[in-house]
């Protein structure tokens, strides 16, 4: 796709005796990522790294690696005191919201392949 996912990982979970349990964890993570991004635009300093970091925990659950990595990058920013520039929150935010659409994309065509 476009290199945002661990396919990997999905085919795995797809793959898995659940794949429905999966699917509705990516689908509540792609739901909940409104709510996120408005808690991290919305965080201070003292409350960013735990609004980053509840972002990437469950990026790195659902299977997004490049998301997860750009979090983690912010988040270890912020627990040093610094602060990411709006540029850099506004970039991995819209990596998030990327993310999401390929992930919905994702589970979507596996769960309609024969068999899925």
């Amino acid at each position: 796709m476009t290199g945002r996912l661990d396919e990997g990982r999905l085919r795995e979970q797809a793959a898995s005796r659940h794949p429905a349990l999966y699917a509705d964890i990516a689908r509540g993570w792609i739901a909940a990522l409104p709510g996120a991004t408005a808690r991290i635009r919305a965080a201070d300093a003292g409350d960013l790294p735990a609004a980053l970091h509840e972002l990437r925990s469950g990026a790195v659950h659902v299977g997004l690696p490049a998301l997860a990595a750009g979090l983690a990058a912010l988040e270890q920013r912020a627990e040093g005191g610094g602060s990411p520039a709006p540029a850099e929150l506004d970039a991995v935010l819209d990596l998030a919201a990327r993310s999401a659409d390929d992930l919905a994309r994702w589970w979507s065509s596996a769960e309609a392949a024969p068999g899925g």
